[in-house]
């Protein structure tokens, strides 16, 4: 039997929504927000042969992390991008991402939500570490991030 989880983080950015857009938009743009690289300078990443909009996708391999790829799904509006995690190692586990932007004032507010099902034994290990909790962090770092990345000049 699995259990579903979601992960939901937002924050507001104070840039336009097609700056904002054109950064999350663009994978080349990803490793300067990443919240997952710093944790393993030794991470190996690499793109595909698409970059941005739907077909583009981002790979990494790393000791510490572990071994995954992110590829968008679908890109709508300017303003939503969906995304499939795919979790190759020390686990094998899929999850739906969104990151969406939404105006709220001058600016944007960017929400980054995954949502997947984990198994038994990986839904103890999770509760018991509070891994969910981590990744909230990561996303929230991630976001914070970007947010100094958009907001510069």
């Amino acid at each position: 039997m699995a259990t579903k989880y979601n992960i939901t983080v937002s924050q507001q950015i104070d840039a336009p929504m097609s700056k904002v857009f054109g950064i999350i938009n663009d994978l080349n743009q990803f490793d300067a927000w990443n919240p997952f690289k710093p944790m393993d300078p030794n991470v190996k990443s690499w793109l595909g042969p698409i970059t941005s909009g739907e077909g583009a996708e981002y790979n990494y391999e790393s000791k510490k992390i572990g071994t995954g790829r992110m590829t968008f799904t679908g890109v709508y509006d300017d303003s939503v991008i969906r995304i499939k995690m795919e979790f190759l190692k020390p686990n094998q586990e899929v999850a739906l991402c969104e990151w969406r932007l939404t105006h709220v004032g001058n600016g944007v507010e960017m929400t980054w939500t995954m949502d997947g099902e984990r198994k038994f034994p990986m839904t103890l290990m999770v509760k018991v570490l509070g891994m969910d909790k981590m990744m909230a962090k990561h996303f929230t770092d991630g976001l914070g991030r970007l947010k100094a990345l958009a907001e510069a000049k």
